[in-house]
């Protein structure tokens, strides 16, 4: 395993994948690796399995408040974040 992939900046990329709506075999694919050995390194470095289940979560969650929200009859601004690289927030448009 390279240990680029527990580092935090990475593990936090992990994270921003799964919130952004990427599967685990994409994930695996954009870290070069087969899906398989993914669940391999899950399972030696929990701290990934962590990352990506916390993304997940909190893509269900926006999509449930996004759900309300369309029915209640709010307007909500949409908000466009670019990250560079290392997983640091470069750019923000409203």
């Amino acid at each position: 395993m390279s240990t680029d992939w527990i580092k935090p900046s990475k593990i936090r990329m992990i994270e921003k994948w799964a919130l952004e709506g990427f599967t685990q075999k994409e994930i695996a694919a954009k870290i070069n690796i087969h899906y398989a050995t993914w669940f391999e390194w899950k399972k030696k470095h929990p701290e990934l399995a962590e990352a990506f289940k916390k993304g997940l979560e909190a893509a269900t969650e926006n999509v449930v408040n996004s759900m309300y929200t369309s029915a209640t009859g709010h307007y909500v601004d949409e908000v466009t974040e670019i990250y560079d690289a290392d997983g640091i927030l470069t750019e923000k448009k409203v």
